[in-house]
C-alpha cells in the first residue's frame, strides 16, 4: 500500500523528507521490523519507542512516525503526528482496508456488566439470524471461529485484523467490549461506533488513570465520539448518568429499574431458578441472577429493540441464556457453588447481594485482590466481605510483584468479623467446600473465566473452576 494513501487516513501531520514508498507493513515493535515497514514510534510505560529509531532504521523501515519533533533526522521520511498512539490506530484502520465503515460497530464500556452484556447481545442477535461478531475479555468469536484474548480491548494492529476478518467471514454487526485502557490508548481511534452503551462506574484501574476523574473521562470519551447518528444506550440510574451524556451528539436510549427510563424493568422476582420481570407488558424469564444482571439484560434489550428485533426474540433467547464463563457461574448446586470474576468493591457486593437473593443457610467467600493494582480498594473489598458473607476467606489472587502476604493484611483491614487466611489459593477453594453444609453457598471470587495464577512475571496454570469441581467430585466419592 502506498505511503501516500496511507497517510491521507492521519487526521493532524507533519511530514518530512516525503517518499512515496510501498508499504508492506505497520508495527509499534522493532523487533518486528522487516524491509518497507512503517514504524509507529510510542512512548509506552516502560519503553519509549523512540529510543528503537536507529534500529528501525537499519533494519529497513522506509517510514517513521513521531510525537516529538527532536527525533526527526535528515533524508528520511518522518511523520510528525500529536499521538503516536492515536495515528497508530488511524494507520492501522487504512492498512486493512478500513473494514470498520461496513461494520454496525456496538461498544460497551463501564465498569462492570460488560463481558455479559457483550454475551446477551450476540446471543439475541444471532437469533434474530443477523450475523454478528464478539470481541470480549473472555475472548473473540467470528463466526465459527473463538479466538482467545489476554486483552479486553486488542491493540490496533489486532483489531483491525479482527474487524477484516468479520467482514470477510460476512458479519454485519461487531459487539466489543471497550475498556477504559483501551480508549486512553486509543487503542479505538479509528473506529466509528454507530452505537454504545453504558453500563455502569466505579472505582477500578485507579492504578493506571490515577484519578476517579480522568476514569470518568475515559469512559465518557467513546460517547463523545458518537455522531448524530448513532445511538447511545445509557443506564439512568448510575449516579454518572448526568456526566455521561453531557455533550454528547448521539440519540439517547435510558435503561433502569429505579427511575423513570425508555426501557424500565418492574414486578422484579428472584428465586433459585433466576430472575425474571417485566418491561412494558412483556414477562421476560431468565436463568441469571442478581439485581445487576437485569440491568444487562435491560442494556442488551435496549440495544436489539433499536434494531428492529422483536420482543418474542428477546424473550426465547433470555430464557435460554447461559451466563459467560466466570460470571456467577453456578457448578454445583448443594451447596450452591459459584464461581464469578468480581474483582471490583461493586462487583464483590452485586455478587454477594446476588447470593443473598437465593437465602442461602450461610455465604462462604474465597476471595483476594490483585497484585500491582490498586491498593486503595483491598480493606473496601473486607468490609463488603465482611458485611455480606458469614465466613469469609482471604486468598491469593494474581498477586504478580508483591507479597501476597502483604495483601492481604490490608484486605483484612476492612474486616470485622472472624475469617480465615489461607494463602494457597486452592487449599483455601477446599477449605470453603469442606466446611459447607448442602444449604450454604461457596463463592469463589476474583478470577472467574481465569485460567491462570500470575506470579511474578510467570502464568501458572490455575483454573477456580476445575480446581473446585474435582475437589467436589472427590469429596462425593467418599
Amino acid at each position: 500500500m502506498k505511503l501516500s494513501f496511507l497517510l491521507c487516513s492521519l487526521s493532524e501531520k507533519e511530514v518530512f523528507y516525503f517518499k512515496d514508498f510501498k508499504i508492506k507493513s505497520i508495527t509499534d515493535d522493532s523487533r518486528d521490523i522487516k524491509e518497507n515497514s512503517l514504524f509507529v514510534a510510542i512512548k509506552g510505560e516502560k519503553f519509549d519507542g523512540h529510543s528503537f529509531i536507529q534500529e528501525a532504521i537499519k533494519k529497513g523501515a522506509s517510514c517513521i512516525v513521531v510525537e516529538d519533533k527532536k527525533y526527526i533526522g535528515e533524508d528520511f521520511t518522518f511523520i510528525l503526528v500529536p499521538s503516536s498512539r492515536r495515528a497508530l490506530s488511524q494507520l492501522a484502520s487504512a492498512f486493512f482496508g478500513n473494514p470498520g465503515q461496513s461494520l454496525e460497530i456496538i461498544g460497551i464500556t463501564g465498569t462492570n456488566g460488560k463481558t455479559t452484556t457483550v454475551f446477551l447481545i450476540e446471543e439475541i442477535f444471532k437469533k434474530a439470524s443477523f450475523s454478528i461478531a464478539r470481541f470480549s475479555t473472555i475472548g473473540h468469536r467470528i463466526g465459527d471461529c473463538d479466538i482467545p484474548t489476554l486483552l479486553t480491548t486488542p491493540p490496533p494492529l489486532e483489531m483491525f485484523k479482527l474487524l477484516l476478518k468479520a467482514k470477510n467471514e460476512g458479519a454485519k454487526f461487531v459487539v466489543m467490549e471497550v475498556s477504559s485502557h483501551g480508549l486512553s490508548l486509543e487503542r479505538v481511534s479509528g473506529i466509528k461506533f454507530k452505537q454504545a452503551i453504558f453500563t455502569n462506574l466505579t472505582q477500578d484501574h485507579l492504578d493506571f488513570h490515577k484519578t476517579f476523574e480522568n476514569y470518568l473521562l475515559a469512559k465518557k470519551s467513546l460517547f463523545l465520539s458518537l455522531s448524530k447518528k448513532s445511538s447511545a444506550f445509557v443506564n439512568i440510574d448510575s449516579f454518572f448518568y448526568k456526566k455521561i451524556i453531557s455533550g454528547i451528539k448521539a440519540r439517547i436510549i435510558t435503561y433502569g429499574i429505579e427511575n423513570n427510563a425508555d426501557i424500565k424493568a418492574s414486578d422484579i422476582k428472584e428465586n433459585a431458578d433466576g430472575i425474571s420481570f417485566s418491561i412494558k407488558g412483556e414477562r421476560i424469564n431468565t436463568r441469571l441472577y442478581g439485581t445487576y444482571n437485569i440491568y444487562n439484560c435491560l442494556a442488551a434489550i435496549s440495544c436489539a429493540l433499536t434494531n428492529g428485533i422483536s420482543f418474542d426474540v428477546i424473550k426465547e433467547t433470555l430464557s435460554n441464556f447461559k451466563p459467560p464463563a466466570g460470571r456467577f457461574e453456578v457448578i454445583w448446586k448443594k451447596p450452591f457453588v459459584v464461581v464469578d470474576y468480581a474483582h471490583t468493591p461493586d462487583g464483590l457486593s452485586c455478587v454477594l447481594k446476588a447470593g443473598l437473593s437465593l437465602k442461602p443457610k450461610r455465604i462462604i467467600l474465597v476471595f483476594g485482590c490483585g497484585g500491582n493494582r490498586e491498593k486503595e480498594k483491598r480493606p473496601i473489598m473486607g468490609k463488603i466481605a465482611s458485611d455480606l458473607s458469614d465466613i469469609p476467606i482471604v486468598t491469593s489472587d494474581n498477586p504478580r510483584d508483591e507479597d501476597p502476604e502483604m495483601i492481604m493484611e490490608e484486605i483484612e483491614q476492612g474486616i470485622k468479623k472472624a475469617y480465615l487466611r489461607i494463602l494457597n489459593r486452592e487449599e483455601a477453594i477446599k477449605k470453603a467446600i469442606e466446611l459447607a453444609d448442602k444449604d450454604d453457598l461457596v463463592l469463589i471470587a476474583g478470577k472467574g473465566h481465569e485460567d491462570y495464577q500470575i506470579i511474578g512475571n510467570k502464568r501458572i496454570p490455575f483454573s477456580d473452576k476445575k480446581v473446585a469441581l474435582g475437589i467436589l467430585k472427590e469429596m462425593q466419592s467418599f
